[in-house]
């Protein structure tokens, strides 16, 4: 499983790490000068390949760019299981595949329902799926034991997902509510809900503090978690939405319509900050990458775009994916695409040579 090494950061320029092994370590600050160098380091004394490796601070991933920090506490580094792809499925099951064998390692079977969405926690340790028939579970991701069930919803639920923090659970469902869980009683500590408003989606800012709750009629509303107070409204007229997310700061949205349109709209206001047109329709995805510079689009028939937030102009497009495309996400660069498709297979794919990595059936 994964292997857990508190980092405390202590006034004196030194770094300990101890790890679930009892081993202890010791790094100079004066030798590290950005996360790179930090993980170089680490890799060597600790034995984790710097691939594997994830820090966490406070309820945020450490990304290469971000300025190491100088004082306080509660640096975490975890030892991610490489090469690990989680689908989810109208038999009613989640699958765990190991990438580079295309082997099954593990099914999570329990709902009587599709499974419409399967998704990690943050260090790898849980995973929690969302099936129709009303509930969703959080499974011990190593064993495939059903830790807890979320009972509340009344029709399907749609997706669902993790805080950073861990400690809550958001759910969206086809009652057109969402439903804010603790991960350890399992209660519901809060419902968001607009009475005539077909939800699409819902989603927890980075830090938790936002909800944005997406509505298939054209309206994102963003919420304060702690209170389901109003902060602004996206209100689009061109079309209904297909997708709507948070980016990486949790100061923008990106907006995505069946028409192929994209709005980028401040999470504070409301105003649309950025829009362009993709090229063509049929969109199923899209997301911001490279730090919010860039949007990913997919297509249905498995092209796949890279906008500039900035100037809105198209910089690139892939084609020769396969067809009937469901869901599709690059995987840490443009090079490398995991695709859902109708036909019931998930594959992973090279972008540039078109060619088809491994299959996941």
């Amino acid at each position: 499983g994964n292997s857990r090494c508190m980092l405390t950061l202590h006034r004196t320029p030194m770094i300990v790490v101890q790890c679930l092994n009892g081993e202890t370590c010791y790094i100079d600050l004066a030798d590290v000068t950005s996360i790179p160098d930090l993980k170089i380091i680490l890799a060597h004394d600790t034995g984790i390949p710097i691939a594997d490796q994830k820090l966490i601070l406070g309820d945020s991933v450490l990304g290469d760019d971000d300025p190491l920090p100088q004082n306080g506490s509660g640096l975490t580094l975890i030892r991610q299981q490489p090469g690990l792809i989680l689908t989810a499925s109208f038999d009613r099951t989640a699958k765990l595949w190991n990438a580079s064998t295309g082997e099954c390692i593990l099914t999570y079977v329990g709902h009587t329902s599709h499974v419409n969405f399967a998704g990690f926690s943050i260090d790898g340790r849980l995973v929690l799926t969302a099936s129709s028939d009303d509930t969703v579970k959080i499974w011990d991701a190593r064993t495939g034991m059903c830790a807890r069930t979320l009972t509340g919803h009344s029709k399907p639920v749609s997706a669902a997902m993790f805080s950073n923090d861990g400690h809550s659970v958001l759910t969206s469902s086809l009652d057109d509510s969402a439903k804010l869980w603790n991960v350890h009683t399992g209660q519901c500590t809060r419902t968001f809900k607009v009475r005539g408003k077909p939800l699409l989606s819902a989603e927890l800012s980075r830090d938790g503090a936002k909800v944005l709750m997406a509505f298939r009629s054209g309206e994102v509303n963003l919420l304060h978690t702690s209170t389901g107070d109003l902060i602004c409204t996206c209100q689009l007229q061109d079309a209904d939405v297909i997708a709507a997310t948070f980016s990486e700061d949790s100061g923008t949205v990106l907006i995505a319509t069946d028409a192929g349109k994209i709005h980028i709209c401040n999470a504070s206001t409301g105003d649309c900050i950025q829009s362009f047109w993709a090229h063509g329709e049929n969109l199923v995805s899209a997301a911001f990458s490279d730090h919010d510079q860039t949007v990913q689009l997919f297509c249905l028939s498995g092209v796949a775009q890279f906008w500039s937030v900035s100037t809105g102009v198209c910089s690139e497009t892939i084609t020769g994916l396969c067809d009937n495309v469901s869901f599709a996400r690059f995987i840490g660069s443009s090079d490398i695409a995991l695709t859902a498709s109708f036909n019931g297979q998930a594959q992973l794919w090279n972008a540039r040579t078109r060619n088809c990595i491994r299959v996941f059936k």
